[in-house]
This record gives structure tokens, sequence and C-alpha cells, in this order.
């Protein structure tokens, strides 16, 4: 176990979960939406960010190697900064999407009838079960 470098995969990586979370919940509303055609490009930019990475990975001068052990601090860099970058512009095209739309992004407060309904519905199944 190498602490060190865990920590620091851990410092580039984790922001990577919160961009993830934002891209599947906007190309769910896309989707919902009929909206189709970003949700499908936007993990194709990933992609293409994740292979310019790759790129630049084997130009940065120092050992190649597998062994992240002994990769070289640039390339640690490299990988963690450029990974993260992918995901952020797969985010960002869903984004533009989603504005360009004229979605808003603003939380809707209260309770939704038809959740009130399904509400009264489970709690007699509960009941149901419970008397049973």
């Amino acid at each position: 176990v190498n602490r060190p470098l865990t920590t620091a995969f851990a410092f580039l990586l984790l922001p990577q979960i919160i961009f993830y979370g934002l891209s599947s919940v906007f190309m769910a509303i896309l989707n919902t939406r009929n909206i189709f055609g970003p949700p499908a490009w936007a993990p194709v930019v990933n992609n293409v960010v994740a292979i310019l990475t790759l790129a630049l990975y084997v130009l940065v001068p120092g050992e190649l190697s597998i062994n992240p052990v002994e990769m070289g601090n640039a390339k640690l860099l490299v990988l963690g900064i450029g990974t993260t970058l992918g995901v952020v512009a797969q985010a960002t095209v869903l984004f533009v999407a989603l504005r360009r739309e004229r979605i808003s992004l603003r939380p809707l407060w209260g309770i939704d009838d038809r959740l009130k309904k399904f509400g009264m519905m489970a709690l007699a199944m509960v009941l149901y079960v419970l008397v049973s």
C-alpha cells in the first residue's frame, strides 16, 4: 500500500464523482424531455479528452511505466487532471444542452399530487401487511 500515491490520486480523482453525478442527472433530465443527442455524444467528448490525456502522458518527460509507484509526479498530474477534465467536459456539454433547451435547474419545492396519491396507497399497503 502506497499511502502518498493513494492520497494523491484521491485528491485528483474524487472531484470526478461530483461531475459524473451531475452528468447522470443532466442526462436524465434531457432524456425525459426526449432530447437524446447531447446525452449520447457527451461521453464521446470525455473519451476524446482521455485519449488526448494519454497522448500527453506519453509526451511528458519521465520514464513510461504501468506501475504507478514508479510514475513521476508530472505523469501523475497529467493522468489525474486530464481524466478529471474529461468528466468536466462531459458535464459541460450536457449543461450547455440544458441551457440551450431553456430547462430550469431550480428545485421545485413541495409535494406533487401524484406523490401524495402514491403515498396514501403505500400507507394502505403497509397497514394491510401489519394487520395480516
